[in-house]
């Protein structure tokens, strides 16, 4: 019987891929078996062996290889046909609702907002007035003696402007602009200090580009102006609203 000091180095034969390793140590090739490199139907010879011997056959190497797995017995076989139980406790889903929501964050945010408003409150109370502006025209619709001119669209051709002086506002009374800006002319030589007041009313359906245009040409004659866009009835009398 070959013992291990007589077999130290194997040749070694992988038969399924036509392979032979030469000189390779006993321990070496018992971990080969261990990893699976070498199977049962592998063959190995020492220097002393004329003939290549299976691994299967090999007194030393056999053991290494896996040993097939047992009959099943009889016990096994019974534990296997018994009703599996399984403890599964299904949890019902339910929508569930904090009773108590958490109040915190707004508290919070509250005495944030309550400090804030304590922080200014005070400049707010203190603080001196605020100067506004002066209306240039505030008061020219209350002097009785403003001038004023009329606009509103001839209703025979909506396309062509009336301009009337004054509160006369009727048929056969309207007048050209050019009649009008020298009117204004005319009350400015005649009213020391030479300024006067002029108070615009046009239809409301007017362009409002007319009225800018002839607020435009009475402010460069150094007039104080204040137009009102208002709603005219086709008789003529300004009605409605303010501008």
């Amino acid at each position: 019987m070959a013992t291990t000091s007589d077999t130290s180095f194997f040749n070694v034969w992988l038969v399924q891929q036509n392979r032979v390793y030469r000189g390779v140590p006993y321990s070496v090739v018992c971990d080969w078996i261990q990893d699976g490199r070498l199977t049962s139907k592998d063959c190995v010879k020492t220097a002393q062996d004329a003939n290549w011997i299976f691994i299967q056959d090999h007194e030393l190497l056999k053991p290494y290889l896996a040993q097939p797995e047992s009959t099943p017995r009889a016990e096994d076989e019974a534990d296997a046909l018994e009703p599996i139980e399984m403890d599964v406790t299904l949890k019902k889903h339910v929508e569930h609702e904090e009773e108590d929501p958490d109040m915190i964050p707004l508290i919070d945010i509250s005495m944030v907002l309550l400090v804030f408003f304590m922080m200014t409150a005070q400049d707010l109370l203190t603080a001196s007035p605020i100067d506004s502006p002066k209306a240039s025209a505030a008061n020219i619709a209350a002097s009785k003696q403003a001038l004023k001119i009329n606009l509103r669209r001839d209703p025979l051709n909506p396309n062509t402007v009336q301009y009337y002086w004054g509160d006369n506002v009727k048929a056969g009374q309207e007048l050209k602009l050019e009649d009008i800006l020298s009117s204004v002319d005319d009350a400015v030589l005649n009213t020391p200090p030479y300024t006067v007041s002029v108070i615009v009313r046009a239809e409301g359906k007017l362009p409002y580009s007319v009225v800018q245009n002839l607020v435009a040409k009475l402010k460069d004659k150094k007039v104080k102006v204040q137009a009102h866009v208002k709603q005219q009835s086709e008789g003529g009398s300004p009605e409605g609203g303010t501008p």
